[in-house]
């Protein structure tokens, strides 16, 4: 975490103990964060973080992977994750502009539950929750209206 953080690696490497410790790394971007600092390391060994701080730095580097951020990224994944994996990708976005005016924030803010999907598309829960997934990435891209009758509406068209 501390911005010197390039003379301990830099340490590290000189007398050949990455591969000791268990760490490789190629860039790192520094960011006030410590998922976000060890999103970018890849460990071999375990490291004893909290449950939480693994899921964290799994879905970091997930983003990472991904190369981009868009509205149903930080749908996805939050504000949190998504704002330190901005950084790290040194995106110029308002993360925390996009996020407060997503259209919904969670799949519970749809007008449309996922047993009403499964009984207008007669299929098994599976495929409910695929065109739910769907129908929230329409609408967090702004592609689809969040109200009942344009999403059953969406659904209608899709079964034709």
């Amino acid at each position: 975490m501390n911005k010197n953080y390039e003379k301990g690696l830099n340490l590290l490497k000189r007398f050949d103990l990455l591969g000791i410790i268990g760490i490789q790394y190629n860039k790192l971007v520094y960011v006030e964060d410590l998922c976000g600092m060890w999103s970018q390391i890849d460990i071999t060994n375990d490291i004893p973080f909290t449950k939480e701080e693994k899921n964290n730095i799994s879905k970091i580097k997930e983003i990472l992977e991904l190369g981009y951020i868009d509205n149903y990224i930080i749908y996805k994944y939050g504000l949190y994750i998504s704002s330190v994996a901005a950084k790290i990708l040194e995106l110029d976005i308002n993360v925390v502009e996009i996020y407060d005016n997503l259209p919904i924030k969670h799949n519970k803010d749809l007008e449309i539950n996922i047993l009403e999907i499964k009984e207008l598309i007669h299929k098994e829960f599976e495929e409910a929750k695929k065109l739910q997934e769907e129908i929230i990435k329409k609408i967090v891209n702004n592609k689809l209206n969040n109200n009942h009758e344009d999403i059953v509406k969406f659904i209608k068209q899709g079964m034709i």
